[in-house]
């Protein structure tokens, strides 16, 4: 957990330790990239020692009408009332990487 500073000029850590922020930009990480790839990508950014990725859970260019890499959109007809829930440990409601049975709590479209 970060937290600001007691004197309020930077994050530190819960040890108070100070917290580097180099961050990366991954807008449509969820939206655009499949479980392997994202790994890739992040391994790739922890060996370039960036303390942290920027992303968004919904896309402002067709994030909610645009399926993502597994087929899935994030919303059932684009409530945010109505959305996809994914049993725990799923990767992917139709080609999911884990093989777990699918459980998913709302019912095809």
């Amino acid at each position: 957990m970060l937290r600001v500073s007691p004197n309020q000029r930077f994050l530190s850590t819960e040890e108070g330790r100070p917290f580097f922020y180099l961050g990366d930009t991954a807008w449509t990480l969820f939206q655009r990239l499949d479980r392997a790839e994202a790994d890739r990508y992040l391994q790739d950014r922890a060996a370039k020692c960036f303390t942290v990725i920027q992303a968004v859970a919904l896309s402002e260019f067709d994030g909610l009408s645009v399926p993502n890499s597994y087929g899935d959109l994030p919303l059932h007809g684009k409530d945010p009332a109505k959305r996809i829930a994914l049993a725990p440990g799923c990767h992917g409601r139709r080609r999911c990487s884990c093989r777990a049975p699918r459980k998913c709590s709302m019912p095809e479209d």
